[in-house]
């Protein structure tokens, strides 16, 4: 009998965590493979409270099958992870606390092992790069990756269209927009295998 932390219903996250969890599995009627998550907090955070990553560990326990108790716990760059496995093994949802850090996305700015980006306003150097080792659980990190401008690859930018002071951003809000983006994610979760063709 597997067993998940519920938050407490008379909770605000208790109440959010029954709301959350119905959207994530009626999002689509799907049964199919579900993505790695990756949770990460600082525990000198005093804007986001700690039970929320708690909440949505619990979320993604219960949408994986998962147990409460991660199968182990090790440390990375010297922070404490939580990791659970699916039945196969593989990893499917873990959960970092970046002691010291407060609010913000922790990056790695040197060093060898997943040094990447540069700290600034809630990017905060910390010796640990989330970016790095989500893409890593993601396996996207198998290759060697070209620095110092040899050879990077770069996104094609969303928004092919300028702003001007005369056209807000609401009028890039349409329905047009919003189909768009849904058949983008659509597509890409197919390519992922996550989504079968209609």
């Amino acid at each position: 009998m597997k067993s998940i932390y519920v938050p407490p219903k008379q909770s605000i996250i208790g109440q959010l965590f029954d709301v959350s969890f119905l959207l994530v599995k009626t999002a689509f009627d799907y049964d199919g493979p579900w993505p790695a998550v990756s949770v990460w907090h600082g525990d000198h955070d005093h804007v986001v409270a700690a039970q929320n990553a708690e909440a949505i560990l619990a979320q993604w326990m219960d949408v994986h099958r998962l147990n409460a108790q991660p199968t182990f716990q090790d440390r990375v760059d010297g922070y404490p992870r939580r990791v659970w496995t699916d039945a196969k093994g593989k990893t499917v949802l873990t959960s970092y606390t970046i002691t010291g850090m407060g609010h913000g996305t922790p990056v790695r700015t040197a060093g060898e092992n997943g040094a990447c980006g540069h700290a600034g306003p809630f990017i905060l150097e910390t010796g640990i790069s989330s970016s790095f080792r989500i893409a890593e659980l993601w396996g996207l990190t198998t290759g060697k990756a070209k620095r110092n401008g040899a050879s990077q690859i770069r996104p094609e930018p969303v928004l092919r269209k300028k702003l001007t002071v005369s056209e807000p951003l609401e009028a890039l809000t349409g329905a047009e927009t919003i189909s768009s983006v849904r058949k983008t994610i659509e597509k890409a979760l197919r390519a992922a295998g996550l989504l079968k063709s209609p």
